[in-house]
């Protein structure tokens, strides 16, 4: 029993430590996300700048070619982040999986334990009855 309680605590373990690298890596794609919409809205900031002043306009080809790379660069550790948060779900999904096999398993012994711990009892309670009638008897 003792074993199956050690393998029960390893396996909820595992299963938080695999929450917590989906949670990490859900919150760097949301921040992921937020610098991409940032650039976005400094592109467009930067192109309304440029359209009115023509000193701008100038540096504009150079500053938009730099942050469509940043564009495309985020949007590439977005997609690399997105297929490690679904290596994640599997991953947490197989964690709980093994550890709901072993907590069952652990029930299942507590309650064979329980059976043979009733069946006991009862047998001393049957033995104690069964001496108090012979000595009735006598």
């Amino acid at each position: 029993m003792k074993s199956l309680g050690s393998q029960v605590r390893i396996h909820k373990w595992n299963v938080d430590e695999a929450r917590r690298r989906l949670a990490d890596l859900e919150s760097l794609a949301a921040r992921l996300a937020g610098d991409l919409e940032g650039i976005d809205l400094e592109m467009a900031r930067e192109q309304q700048i440029a359209g009115l002043q023509p000193d701008a306009a100038v540096t504009y080809q150079a500053y938009i070619a730099s942050a469509r790379k940043r564009r495309e660069n985020l949007c590439l550790s977005i997609e690399e982040t997105r297929t490690q948060i679904d290596q994640s779900c599997d991953e947490l999904q197989e964690a709980f999986s093994n550890l709901k096999k072993f907590e069952l398993a652990a029930k299942a012994m507590e309650a064979r334990a329980q059976k043979l711990r009733d069946a006991k009892e009862l047998r001393v309670q049957d033995e104690v009855g069964l001496a108090i009638h012979r000595r009735q008897r006598v």
